[in-house]
């Protein structure tokens, strides 16, 4: 994981729920799900992750 997203995704925890919202509106393009704060940290993480090495391949995702 390349430094800067890592410390990204390190600050999520440290974010308050509104911030997360925030954060969430601007990576989905939609307004956050009301599931609890870890739920979402977890989402933006691997959102994050995405964006920054790409998608899982078809077979990956299937495994």
């Amino acid at each position: 994981m390349s430094r800067s997203t890592e410390q990204e995704v390190l600050s999520l925890t440290s974010k308050s729920l509104p911030e997360i919202k925030k954060i969430w509106r601007q990576l989905f393009e939609s307004e956050a799900p009301p599931y609890c704060r870890k739920y979402l940290i977890r989402r933006i993480a691997y959102r994050l992750q995405e964006k920054a090495y790409g998608e899982l391949s078809s077979k990956s995702a299937k495994k």
